[in-house]
């Protein structure tokens, strides 16, 4: 909720009206969490899709590569493999107890889900270019600058980008902790919970 606040501001200037500066915030969390949440939805079909190959092929080096299984406890655990850095830490002592691997899973989700929000962001025409076409057609443009729809886009490209995959990780980063510390109804549960309440302030 405190990084909700943050936000970038640009002066734009309508030429129908030179002598009014308005400014143009683009918040920290660009996106939504949704992105995130489809992008873990993704991740969990590796799992059973693993399982199911090795079961059938346990000899193929490319099924291995995507995960090798073994049952602990009465369940089905990935022991190598894609599969097995995806395995998220169930606690803060999992996470402590194997250091190495859970580094390694942090680091790809958070890669991972901050590149699938800037393409989702992409793809729902909140990017740069179209960002840029909008406020051109409302009669935008930059205070001190030329009528040019390229130079607004060079100024909307240096940060739509960096803020949307910086979104994503950022999301990503408290569905992590919040899974660790055990939050009741998941990590999924608490970013829809804080989602909802700051769509509404």
């Amino acid at each position: 909720m405190y990084l909700w606040k943050f936000k970038i501001r640009i002066k734009l200037i309508r030429k129908t009206s030179p002598g009014e500066v308005q400014e143009l915030r683009i918040k920290l969390f660009y996106s939504s969490t949704t992105p995130v949440i489809i992008m873990y939805s993704i991740i969990s079909q590796v799992y059973p899709v693993s399982q199911n190959l090795y079961m059938k092929n346990k000899e193929l080096f490319l099924i291995k590569l995507l995960g090798t299984w073994t049952v602990k406890d009465g369940e089905n655990v990935a022991i190598s493999g894609l599969s097995y850095f995806l395995t998220p830490p169930k606690n803060f002592y999992g996470f402590i107890t194997n250091p190495f691997k859970n580094i390694i899973y942090v680091l790809i989700i958070l890669y991972i889900s901050g590149w699938f929000t800037q393409l989702m962001v992409e793809v729902n025409g909140k990017g740069a270019v179209d960002m840029a076409r909008g406020l051109k057609h409302q009669g935008f443009i930059l205070e001190g600058i030329r009528d040019s729809e390229e130079t607004l886009y060079q100024k909307l490209q240096k940060i739509i980008p960096t803020v949307s995959f910086l979104s994503g990780m950022l999301i990503a980063a408290l569905k992590i902790l919040a899974d660790l510390s055990r939050v009741i109804g998941s990590g999924t549960g608490l970013l829809l919970l804080v989602s909802n309440f700051l769509g509404r302030n």
